[in-house]
């Protein structure tokens, strides 16, 4: 018999792998508690709606991803810094795009708890590139807000890219099989950022 506390939390995460596999809108309440074999009296105990659910994901992806930067030793040279934070978001990436119906994503950025949510982890990552990467280079020929976001945004949108394009594999091998391609990536933004 699970606690409260868990029953929610396996309504959250069961609901979090169908809205990646599924898609957010197709994804009824009823799969829902098709899947963890409760009642929908159950699922209401818990949870009002489906916007609910997401909103609260939303927070704990928010959360993650957070907890996730702290974890990152920014007390090494920046290029380590660098290497460190991309690997972080590839294991964000496989975790949580991995498996993401591609059909349903136009339609899910268009959801404002989703562009809100997306709009914070952006602000948050541009915050950490700039101040444990770009500033630390010494070099302030260029805007370091404009090039911390141009290094998440390029970044993001390559390893997104495969994930969305069904390009990853096994995922226990991708990092070690991309080593080639993270390595002239990290080289490519260490060559741009030092001074000349």
């Amino acid at each position: 018999m699970f606690s409260k506390d868990e029953k929610r939390k396996l309504i959250l995460e069961k609901s979090r792998e169908l809205f990646i596999t599924s898609g957010y809108y197709e994804t009824k309440v009823e799969d829902i508690t098709k899947a963890l074999g409760i009642s929908k009296g159950s699922f209401y105990t818990y949870f009002k709606t489906k916007e609910e659910i997401l909103k609260e994901i939303l927070e704990m992806l928010t959360a993650e991803y957070v907890e996730l930067l702290e974890k990152v030793d920014v007390s090494k040279e920046p290029k380590e810094v660098l290497r460190d934070y991309l690997i972080m978001k590839i294991n964000i990436f496989l975790k949580n795009f991995r498996k993401i119906n591609t059909q349903n994503l136009v339609r899910l950025m268009e959801n404002p708890e989703i562009c809100y949510t997306k709009d914070r982890i952006r602000a948050i990552g541009n915050r950490f590139l700039k101040e444990n990467i770009v500033k630390r280079y010494g070099n302030f020929e260029y805007d370091l807000d404009f090039i911390a976001e141009y290094i998440r945004i390029s970044t993001d949108e390559y390893f997104h890219n495969e994930m969305v394009e069904n390009r990853v594999g096994e995922k226990e091998t991708y990092i070690e099989r991309k080593s080639k391609q993270l390595d002239q990536m990290i080289e490519f933004i260490h060559n741009g950022l030092k001074k000349k």
